[in-house]
């Protein structure tokens, strides 16, 4: 990684961390994580969120019992950001 590519990693991570934070349901226990190593913790439906968002064409893996990890590229950007979002938005909404 250089200084240039660094930096990018970490406005882009910021992004999808506040983006993750924003997002509202009763499921959502805390968002964590630094740069794009970024994980949500989940209560109760871990499995099926995780299960819905490959449907969604999300890619994302469990962590322990309850978190779900995002690790994504590091040329990944805002736009594609926002589409895992709002399917996540989705499937919030329709557990609730």
């Amino acid at each position: 990684l250089d200084e240039k590519r660094l930096g990018y990693v970490k406005n882009v991570g910021a992004y999808f961390k506040a983006q993750l934070s924003l997002l509202q349901s009763i499921y959502i226990v805390e968002v964590r994580g630094i740069g794009l190593m970024l994980g949500l913790a989940i209560k109760d439906k871990r499995n099926q969120v995780l299960k819905l968002l490959q449907e969604a064409h999300v890619l994302a893996i469990p962590s322990g019992d309850d978190v779900i990890r995002f690790l994504p590229p590091y040329i990944i950007e805002k736009e594609q950001i926002d589409i895992a979002i709002k399917a996540l938005q989705k499937i919030f909404k329709g557990l609730s």
